[in-house]
């Protein structure tokens, strides 16, 4: 007798082409809170008078009509106030497209849906305010003021549905679909690396060799090395002939990234790394990177300015690491 099995329980959250399923994407709806009202005073001191005025008018007229229409503007006016509180309340927004990477101090864009029309302004990192439709995916535009790694933003939501005469606001975090990495600036100090000097605490380990593979012979000029004349040429030509051979190193250079604990110390020589690494990489020098990930230090070898952004983001402490771990993200952003 053959038993039967049992029923195997789904655990992936990822649909067919690894879209994210309903489960997955449920995790990353997310509510406003800290509700306030905007501008109290005004609205609630207008709608006072413009209610005292009508009941004056009404009681001094008698009129059934004039007292109607007064209880009806005045529970509009009520309804104006209050139920856009609670129509705020319920909005849920959802980020459903993000870059991978991004760079300090300049905008990038990530898709948000709201489930209510609503205004969004982006406050971590901040962003200018966009008009969000219910079910429909908007763009927003942040820009990030440091490096680190991205899992979630906070978003500045209000609402006046539906009357328009009072306004609601609220705080959102949302989470992303993955996180981004943001790379630090280009610092200025890009002249260390090609005067020779150290980086940081550390010395730059290079050497560039003066014989290499022959490029061309050509006459002497002031300042040439002895070590680079052609002697056979130069008894060919009667004057004193060097070879220009192609430049080649011996040893790549080294760079120890030790970031303060500091967040903006740490922007300022993040960003000075970036500009002494870019300018290696512009003279096709091999970098290899030293930097200290979560405790554990991490030796790579960089090939891009993307590289080394990423590496830099991720090293020391995370100055994004308040916005939370990001609830629903899949993880580090696509290569």
């Amino acid at each position: 007798m053959r038993s039967a099995s049992p029923k195997r329980a789904s655990t992936s959250r990822r649909g067919r082409h690894g879209a994210p399923d309903e489960e997955s994407r449920d995790s990353r709806h997310s509510r406003p809170n800290q509700l306030r009202p905007d501008r109290l005073l005004l609205p609630v001191t207008g709608s006072v008078i413009l209610l005292t005025i009508w009941a004056g008018v009404a009681h001094a007229s008698g009129s059934e009509w004039v007292q109607a229409l007064g209880t009806l503007v005045a529970g509009l006016v009520v309804v104006g106030l209050v139920t856009p509180r609670v129509a705020l309340g319920r909005i849920r927004l959802t980020a459903e497209d993000a870059p991978a990477d991004a760079k300090s101090g300049e905008p990038f864009e990530i898709s948000v849906t709201a489930s209510a029309p609503c205004r969004c302004v982006p406050l971590q990192p901040a962003g200018p305010a966009v008009l969000l439709q219910a079910g429909r995916a908007v763009r927003v535009q942040v820009v990030p003021d440091h490096r680190g790694r991205l899992s979630a933003v906070i978003l500045g939501v209000s609402s006046a549905a539906p009357l328009g005469i009072f306004w609601w606001s609220g705080r959102c975090r949302v989470a992303l679909p993955h996180v981004v990495t943001v790379a630090p600036r280009r610092g200025s100090s890009a002249r260390r690396a090609l005067d020779g000097r150290s980086t940081g605490e550390h010395e730059d380990r290079r050497v560039l060799a003066d014989q290499g593979e022959l490029h061309s012979i050509r006459e002497y000029r002031v300042g040439d090395s002895p070590r680079q004349v052609h002697w056979r040429s130069t008894a060919h030509a009667g004057t004193l002939m060097v070879r220009e051979s192609e430049r080649r190193e011996d040893r790549a250079v080294r760079i120890v990234a030790d970031l303060p604990p500091d967040h903006e110390l740490a922007e300022v020589e993040a960003a000075e790394l970036m500009g002494t690494i870019a300018a290696l990489l512009a003279r096709r020098r091999r970098v290899v990177l030293e930097t200290v990930e979560e405790g554990r230090p991490v030796v790579a070898t960089i090939g891009t300015e993307r590289d080394a952004g990423r590496q830099l983001a991720r090293a020391g402490r995370n100055p994004w690491a308040e916005l939370g771990p990001g609830e629903g993200t899949a993880g580090e952003g696509a290569p």
